[in-house]
């Protein structure tokens, strides 16, 4: 029960930081919630790491490419 006190605000954090920086939509914020919610049920902090790896990765791979088609 405390490991949810603490998946929640982080999920939630997570979200709303991808918005912040335009990186997320607001239903990609509410997706990302959605599935952050259902990895931290189903894969506790591990799967958390791997799919923040994800997001900050593909991110950056999406911003890289933008950057190059702009040249």
């Amino acid at each position: 029960m405390v490991d949810w006190l603490i998946y929640i605000p982080l999920v939630a954090g997570m979200a709303a930081g991808g918005y912040h920086v335009k990186s997320l939509t607001k239903s990609g914020a509410a997706a990302t919630f959605l599935v952050g919610i259902l990895t931290a049920l189903g894969f506790g902090w591990r799967g958390l790491i791997i799919m923040g790896a994800f997001f900050v990765s593909s991110s950056e791979w999406s911003s890289f490419r933008k950057q190059q088609k702009k040249q």
